[in-house]
């Protein structure tokens, strides 16, 4: 089982913890007799994909699959039937920004581009932009406009390429994070504070007096502050017209 492991670390440049953590969770596995009826291969590639996750140097399915010829969906199945026996503990959640430095320097980019990434990364979190997608497809929607705010363009086909996501996902997340900071900007390009209401249209109309005496606004703003919209008075009647 060596063998293919130090294939597999070789070919991903893993470190040798990872090889390490890798090795004893196929020994755990082989000795809890969960080999039988499996791939050892297939078993090899979903520990050494989980101790990149432990020891924080994740790497993505597709980079795993290009690794060993084997089927991302094999190797997240063998993952998840790995946790679900309790040979693995919960596997820890890949963070976007586990994936900067390594993506920024394939793609050639500087350092300046690498803080801001982080940067950018840091502040969608703390808004929850990135609590419900893909790690991977939100770290090169980052990197994508980062490098471009920077002056570092990059083509979306090259991003794509080295993050391993498609160039339909990319542009469906690049529209939506615009989409977002354009609700987030609000009317007059300033962002709302946190924990307040967008106010509505302020009532400019000056208030005027009906037949029956009440105030109330006219036109449109007494729409705005939610003041009916019927005629402002009733019209007397043909028959009854107002004696004088």
């Amino acid at each position: 089982m060596a063998r293919p492991l130090d294939r597999i670390a070789s070919h991903l440049g893993l470190p040798g913890a990872v090889k390490d953590e890798a090795g004893f969770i196929c020994r755990r596995a082989i000795a809890g007799g969960v080999i039988r009826g499996r791939s050892m291969a297939a078993l090899g590639a979903a520990a050494v994909y989980a101790a990149c996750r432990i020891d924080g140097v994740p790497r993505t399915l597709r980079e795993m699959e290009r690794a060993t010829g084997i089927p991302r969906k094999m190797i997240a199945r063998h993952c998840r039937e790995l946790v679900r026996i309790r040979i693995l503990r919960a596997v820890p959640l890949s963070r976007p920004q586990d994936y900067v430095n390594r993506f920024c320097t394939e793609l050639r980019l500087s350092s300046r581009v690498q803080a801001e990434t982080l940067r950018l990364l840091n502040e969608w979190d703390r808004i929850g932009l990135t609590s419900s997608s893909s790690p991977v497809g939100t770290v090169a929607t980052a990197i994508y406009l980062t490098a471009e705010a920077c002056g570092e363009r990059k083509y979306q086909t090259e991003v794509a390429k080295v993050t391993g996501v498609t160039e339909v996902t990319l542009r469906n997340r690049l529209a939506h994070v615009k989409h977002l900071a354009a609700r987030l900007a609000g009317p007059g390009g300033r962002a709302p504070r946190a924990g307040t209401r967008a106010r509505g249209p302020r009532c400019t109309d000056p208030p005027v007096r009906s037949f029956d005496g009440r105030s109330r606004q006219a036109g449109r703003g007494a729409k705005a502050c939610g003041g009916t919209t019927r005629a402002t008075a009733r019209r007397p009647h043909h028959g009854h017209e107002a004696r004088t």
